[in-house]
């Protein structure tokens, strides 16, 4: 990331838009841990995350995609290794922003990497189930009801101490081909493929 400035402002005008449109949403990754055990945001880090249920993400992608467009985003749709597009990139001051769709199979909810194919960053489904906020600068962001247990499970008990590197243990190689034709035929079977 650029600057901690850039990364509040294309959070907070990612929030906005999001909320005026009515998408759900919820803090994810280093975004997450950064505002709930540092009330900042972690400057260390690449990009912004925000996570969206996959059934939310896909009823929408088409109007997120012209609405961030149209307040000047550069908007990159990823589709690889899926077939469908599953996260929205967004670009603007200087920063990165990512909107992960997150899949639910069985008993978890994964959101597949953008950096390397067919690795999922893999989490309890239970922690999606329901939702609370914390507020950073004024503004109310929902996170998940148990974040501590979401943020052990993702980066270990001793998430609580800043890192010198990024660390996710919740990440699974090769998952995409393990879960390819169920979640193909669960999300996009009657949807069109805007990637042709």
């Amino acid at each position: 990331m650029k600057s901690v400035e850039g990364g509040e402002k294309i959070l907070f005008e990612t929030i906005d838009i999001l909320e005026k449109m009515g998408v759900p949403y919820f803090l994810m990754h280093g975004t997450l841990l950064g505002l709930y055990r540092d009330q900042a945001i972690i400057a260390e880090d690449s990009d912004m995350d925000i996570g969206i249920k996959m059934e939310d993400f896909r009823i929408h992608l088409d109007e997120m995609i012209d609405v961030f467009s149209a307040k000047g985003f550069r908007v990159r749709p990823i589709s690889k290794p899926c077939k469908w597009i599953r996260t929205l990139w967004l670009y603007k001051y200087d920063t990165i922003m990512d909107l992960m769709g997150y899949f639910l199979y069985k008993d978890k909810r994964f959101c597949l990497s953008q950096a390397k194919e067919n690795v999922a960053w893999y989490h309890s489904a239970k922690f999606f189930n329901s939702y609370t906020t914390l507020t950073f600068k004024g503004k109310v962001l929902p996170i998940p009801n148990d974040t501590e247990g979401l943020l052990a499970e993702a980066y270990g008990e001793d998430w609580r101490i800043p890192q010198s590197r990024k660390f996710v243990i919740t990440k699974i190689i090769d998952y995409w081909s393990k879960v390819k034709e169920e979640m193909e035929k669960k999300y996009f079977g009657s949807i069109i493929d805007r990637t042709n």
